[in-house]
């Protein structure tokens, strides 16, 4: 007879039978759904995050500070610097008065007298960075893209271009040479960095890295984010950038601001004229553009070149991830983004990851002109007694550190002495209040001199 199989007998060991194993699979299948939905829940929180930051609402456009001759990244070409002719002295600085507030800095002209320095010798060598640019095809059109220009007319248009040094930090739009392309981005180039620069005293390309340049965006400077180590002494405030083509920095009622029209004077394509600052000797001389390199042995030129005018516009992008990335609304806008400007208001105007020493006043809000318009022969003793019967405001606005002399007479549209009102601002209610103690008809004969020198000790403090 047989009997149906029973149960089945799980084998024995010395220490008795092995029991069942657990049936698992339920609960491992439980534990990876759970680590799928986790990793869905991530990478949606990731696309998110890129979907807001290229709407504006979270990404933030960075501004590279740039430290006095240093190629950074992807530079185009190696430095073209001449070794001691381009270093700039400690004491040598534009004035904070010079310029007009605009855009959480300060614009000034391009012509505007003593804004770039030389000394004796060229900073830069024109005929090492054409070399170097014609010698690399891929290099050179790349280059050559954010000007309008052929490879050919490297030389011809590098002949148009003077180095200087700047005497203030710049912002421009700077250029890497990345993947085969120009890729732009916003920088502030520190003072005593040495570049070209063209008719319009606008800077075109950096000695120390052959990168090209273009005008800023018009977007505000608090939109940004600082990246990079600031330097000391950086302020947001006292920030440059070149007046448009369209804008002209001059003295409106005694205050500097931007009004409608060309920059004066007028820069042309050849034969003009800045006035440099001779860092050497402190002398404002002036300086004919270009002409540096011997083109006797290249054929004609069949273009014409871009005007400096033409050139000096709002950056604008050409594709949609560098307008984002420069804070731009879109591709060949140059509008800023909206984001920008909301945050730049929130901010008070000062760029995201700003030093503490940042300043929360405008720049230029202390005097009225520049420090080297008050130098009429006396500006070697500020404090002799004819100093006395100028304006307060020249004095205060003398900074110790620009050793300039002989400024042009342009200039002074931005040292106008303020209005004689300013002597009201001075109380005349600091001491009355002791006048009722004080018996007026035997002390009035000394009065007078107390109110006398207290509107000039007032303005000096």
């Amino acid at each position: 007879m047989t009997y149906p199989p029973g149960f089945p007998i799980h084998p024995s060991t010395p220490f008795g039978a092995i029991p069942p194993q657990p049936q698992n699979r339920r609960a491992l299948t439980l534990v990876l759904g759970a680590i799928v939905v986790v990793l869905a829940l991530v990478l949606a929180a990731g696309i998110v995050f890129v979907v807001k930051a290229r709407k504006g609402d979270i990404y933030v456009p960075g501004l590279t500070l740039a430290a006095a001759n240093d190629p950074g990244i992807d530079p185009f070409t190696d430095p073209v610097l001449v070794a001691g002719a381009g270093n700039l002295p400690g004491n040598v600085a534009l004035s904070a008065s010079v310029g007009a507030p605009d855009m959480g800095g300060r614009a000034v002209n391009g012509t505007e007298a003593g804004l770039y320095a030389t000394g004796d010798t060229s900073a830069c060598d024109t005929a090492a960075l054409s070399d170097r640019l014609m010698a690399d095809p891929a290099t050179a059109a790349a280059w050559t893209s954010v000007f309008g220009i052929s490879t050919a007319a490297i030389p011809h248009y590098l002949n148009t271009l003077t180095p200087v040094v700047l005497t203030a930090d710049t912002w421009v739009t700077n250029h890497t040479y990345t993947s085969g392309r120009a890729e732009p981005f916003q920088s502030v180039l520190q003072r005593g960095t040495s570049v070209y620069v063209d008719a319009a005293g606008v800077p075109r390309t950096m000695c120390s890295s052959g990168n090209p340049l273009a005008p800023p965006v018009s977007a505000p400077l608090g939109g940004y984010r600082l990246e990079g180590q600031p330097w000391p002494g950086y302020q947001s405030r006292e920030v440059t950038r070149i007046a448009y083509n369209n804008q002209n920095v001059t003295a409106v009622s005694r205050t500097s601001m931007i009004v409608p029209g060309a920059p004066t004077p007028v820069a042309e394509t050849s034969g003009s004229v800045l006035q440099l600052l001779n860092f050497l000797t402190g002398e404002i001389l002036p300086r004919t553009m270009g002409g540096l390199l011997d083109l006797s042995g290249l054929p004609p030129l069949s273009e014409l070149l871009p005007t400096p005018a033409d050139l000096n516009t709002p950056f604008a992008a050409g594709t949609d991830e560098d307008a984002e990335r420069n804070g731009l609304l879109e591709a060949g806008n140059p509008a800023a983004a909206p984001a920008v400007v909301e945050r730049a208001a929130k901010d008070n105007g000062l760029p995201a990851v700003a030093p503490a020493s940042d300043s929360s006043e405008q720049p230029g809000s202390g005097a009225s002109g520049p420090a080297e318009a008050p130098s009429s022969g006396s500006s070697e003793n500020p404090a002799s007694p004819k100093s006395e019967s100028e304006s307060p405001a020249s004095q205060t606005a003398v900074p110790p550190e620009i050793p300039r002399s002989a400024p042009p007479a342009d200039t002074s549209t931005y040292e106008a002495p303020p209005p004689a009102e300013t002597h009201t601002e001075t109380p005349t209610t600091t001491e009355p209040t002791t006048s009722e103690y004080v018996p007026p008809p035997e002390e009035s004969g000394q009065a007078p001199e107390p109110p006398a020198e207290v509107p000039y000790s007032s303005p000096a403090a």
